[in-house]
């Protein structure tokens, strides 16, 4: 592959990244907000305050993102990670339901990474 072809995934895999974890960040960040003066438990999502946590990591990850894929990538994917073992352990019906709804951050971690992992190579 040459030069130029990596530059060009890498910009691409990046920009994807970008805008799948700054929509959903955006789509957590007004979901919670709007739910501030109730209790996210009484709506039958467990954990309250660990969603507010995900998503302040979440943000830390879509800010660093542009600057610094890796860090991002890392963030997204723990983000990710956290959320599919903490709430399928309270709840077991909900795994799958889980499972989907934070696959954009799996993806975005991926391609951030992987647009990392293709600037490091090609020296974007």
């Amino acid at each position: 592959m040459l030069k130029t072809d990596k530059k060009i995934i890498a910009k691409w895999l990046k920009l994807a990244g970008l805008v799948l974890a700054s929509g959903f960040t955006g789509f957590i960040g007004w979901y919670t907000g709007v739910f501030t003066g109730r209790d996210l438990e009484q709506l039958g999502l467990p954990g309250g305050i660990l969603w507010r946590i995900m998503f302040v990591v979440a943000l830390a990850g879509c800010v660093t993102a542009y600057l610094r894929p890796k860090l991002a990538g890392i963030l997204l994917l723990s983000t990710f990670i956290v959320m599919v073992i903490y709430i399928p352990s309270i709840n077991l019906e909900r795994f799958y339901a889980v499972f989907v709804s934070f696959l954009p951050f799996l993806i975005a971690g991926i391609f951030l990474l992987a647009s990392w992992r293709l600037s490091k190579s090609g020296k974007v």
